[in-house]
């Protein structure tokens, strides 16, 4: 089961508001983290490695608070190896 679908399991006036959500922020950190490949030199001084780290916490956080296994999503080995 996907993790998007897990979330499905909440009400379903919410549930499509939660995977948009969900989906519009795994784009965001997609491009934070393609962006700080590109330009690795100055990723800390831009601040994209900062903004990467902060959208997957959120996600990791928004999994958290539905129930959601954050593994699931891979964001806690992802934050591991990619940040530190």
């Amino acid at each position: 089961m996907s993790p998007l679908s897990m979330v499905k399991r909440s009400t379903p006036d919410t549930s499509m508001v939660y995977e948009l959500w969900i989906s519009e922020l795994l784009t965001s950190a997609k491009r934070y983290r393609d962006e700080w490949h590109r330009h690795s030199s100055d990723a800390f001084r831009t601040g994209t490695v900062y903004a990467y780290y902060d959208v997957l916490s959120k996600l990791y956080h928004i999994a958290a608070r539905l129930g959601v296994d954050p593994e699931s999503l891979g964001l806690p080995d992802e934050l591991e190896r990619e940040i530190l």
